[in-house]
């Protein structure tokens, strides 16, 4: 079978960082079909990967070499793109009620955001990969994000969240992390947040950006986190930025720490920047999905002002991509 289709879309202008891309009706209807009824078992290994090759095969069938030249140059440095945003993709036909009884999961019986997900994502020359740090999802490769009244991930907390780079305390963070509206919820309000990490250098002064790439800082690890990776390493210094524009910012700042006068100094004026530099905003709905370079921004969430914890607030579903891996990690999809 010789697929013809062409995939239309509008590529907004503004955006800064952002490039954006919609959908034509056609193309989701036509998405939706050929992934509708495929079934999935995410927290089985080898029941991810057929549904990952499936996704992306359904995918790649449909995209623009526009598209896949804008998903790859997430990972190139110099490319003034470091977010991919497409509108319009299809969805499931229902979604399960948010659980309220400490439950990981929705139980969702369609898994058509989980495909736009994955299969958009391995397109960007990344992998799906987990970390055996995130323990407290489902399963360790698609993350249900919704609200809980409970200590939780950035990805759940109810309150804002700061300025961060997901698995900064990590020695290999993911390249690129994806993010899939699943239901808006009541809130009409609430954004993700995106800063351009180009634009915070921009706003410091050399000698501040040279000391931050100096191993005279801590980066701590948050409580919900199983930091036996790094047993031994906590006390040992190191560089926030930790390549050409990589910020290793935790979600939580006082886990950001400067271990001498100058190194706090410098701390605060990152941090001042970071609040000053110019920002990007998405409000996600179903049928959105945003693709960003982990290693040249940094994201936060504005805070919620409808949260009711009544099983219909946001799900918003994520995953981690990396570029290299090693053979162990590409048996097991886990980074340890």
């Amino acid at each position: 079978l010789i697929r013809t289709y062409i995939l239309f879309f509008d590529v907004s202008t503004g955006e800064g960082p952002i490039k954006t891309f919609t959908i034509s009706d056609s193309v989701r209807d036509e998405l939706y079909r050929e992934v509708a009824n495929i079934k999935v078992d995410t927290s089985n290994l080898q029941d991810l990967e057929e549904f990952i090759d499936q996704a992306k095969e359904i995918v790649q069938s449909h995209v623009s070499t526009e598209i896949l030249e804008a998903l790859k140059s997430l990972h190139n440095s110099s490319s003034p793109t470091s977010a991919v945003y497409f509108r319009n993709l299809p969805v499931d036909p229902y979604v399960p009620p948010t659980p309220t009884d400490g439950s990981t999961s929705l139980g969702k019986t369609t898994y058509v955001a989980e495909a736009m997900l994955v299969g958009f994502g391995e397109l960007t020359s990344s992998h799906v990969v987990g970390y055996s740090a995130e323990t407290q999802y489902s399963n360790p490769w698609i993350h249900e994000g919704f609200p809980r009244n409970s200590a939780g991930s950035a990805l759940t907390k109810a309150s804002d969240l700061s300025f961060h780079q997901d698995m900064s305390y990590h020695p290999e963070v993911p390249d690129i992390l994806g993010l899939v509206g699943i239901r808006e919820g009541h809130d009409k309000q609430v954004q993700t947040e995106l800063i351009d990490n180009r634009e915070v250098f921009d706003m410091l002064p050399d000698s501040i950006v040279k000391m931050l790439r100096e191993p005279r800082f801590q980066i701590k690890t948050s409580d919900w986190v199983d930091a036996s990776f790094d047993a031994g390493s906590e006390h040992q210094g190191r560089g926030i930025l930790t390549d050409a524009a990589s910020l290793a910012i935790p979600v939580d700042w006082e886990n950001m720490v400067g271990l001498d006068k100058e190194a706090q100094w410098a701390v605060k004026m990152l941090q001042r920047a970071i609040i000053e530099a110019p920002k990007h905003y998405v409000h996600f709905v179903p049928g959105e999905l945003l693709f960003f370079s982990n290693r040249r921004t940094v994201h936060a969430r504005t805070p919620y002002k409808d949260l009711r914890f009544d099983g219909s607030d946001r799900v918003l579903n994520r995953a981690y991509f990396r570029k290299d891996w090693s053979a162990e990690e590409r048996k097991t999809r886990m980074i340890y």
